[in-house]
């Protein structure tokens, strides 16, 4: 028959049923150690335990700290992003209106260029055909403004134009100042359409061909002023003609006493 005894977590078995003093030692000595064993164990665990509880809540709290920033980094990538594709669509809409206006500008300029060619050759050929008497007229009433304190002018036309000159100064010497004298004098070595000033303040040109000149520019300033105007599509190219044909011609003389054309006697 075989007894056994347990104390603590230790279980000895007796054969004949008897425990000697050296065996108890033993076994109760054992029971201690397994004690011992067992709480370090539990100990040990327990230790475990709380170092992969702090290591698994670092990591989750680092986890949680790169979600975060990476988040955040996609939030700012997304924002720069979005930003840059505005500006990007932004200057890309206003170099298309730049590009845009500048097509609209030389085309106006191009249509410009090409009216104002036009009005002054129809300019030119009205005044061409213009009777002389008219040309000279017309001069006569602008130089008298320009040199009305003169007591002598001397008009030089050429040979041919003689009669038209003289004609002219006698339509308007009543519109002269008083104590002014237009003396006509025929040049066989002036061109046709020449005419020339002479007083004792200087020479003024204003023959055909100086109020032509003044006649293209003054049509070439008005059509550089439409076109920045940008009213090409609204211009009456009739009135515009009409216009520049009076007005230039009076502009034609007063720019020969103001560009240089005045010259000393």
């Amino acid at each position: 028959m075989a007894v056994w005894l347990t104390h603590g977590s230790c279980t000895v078995g007796l054969d004949d049923g008897v425990l000697r003093a050296q065996d108890h030692a033993r076994l109760v000595s054992s029971a201690e150690v397994a004690a011992t064993i067992d709480a370090e164990r539990e100990r040990v665990l327990a230790e475990a335990q709380a170092q992969a509880d702090a290591l698994l809540a670092e990591a989750q709290a680092q986890a949680d700290a790169l979600m975060a920033q990476a988040q955040e980094q996609y939030d700012g990538a997304w924002q720069q992003g979005f930003d840059q594709g505005t500006q990007d669509a932004a200057a890309h809409w206003a170099s298309q209106q730049l590009q845009a206006a500048e097509s609209r500008r030389r085309t106006l300029v191009r249509q410009s260029e090409r009216l104002s060619g036009i009005v002054s050759m129809a300019v030119e050929r009205v005044i061409e055909q213009e009777d002389r008497s008219a040309l000279y007229r017309r001069s006569l009433r602008t130089i008298a403004k320009l040199v009305k304190d003169s007591p002598l002018l001397t008009l030089r036309v050429p040979e041919a134009d003689r009669d038209n000159a003289q004609r002219a100064v006698a339509e308007l010497s009543a519109q002269l100042p008083q104590g002014t004298t237009i003396e006509v004098v025929a040049d066989a070595l002036m061109p046709e359409g020449a005419c020339r000033f002479e007083s004792d303040s200087g020479v003024i040109d204003a023959g055909l061909d100086t109020q032509l000149a003044a006649i293209r520019r003054a049509v070439e300033r008005a059509a550089r002023e439409m076109a920045q105007a940008g009213d090409a599509d609204e211009i009456d190219s009739g009135d515009a003609g009409d216009e520049v044909a009076d007005d230039g011609v009076d502009d034609a003389i007063d720019d020969t006493a103001t560009e240089d054309h005045l010259e000393a006697a």
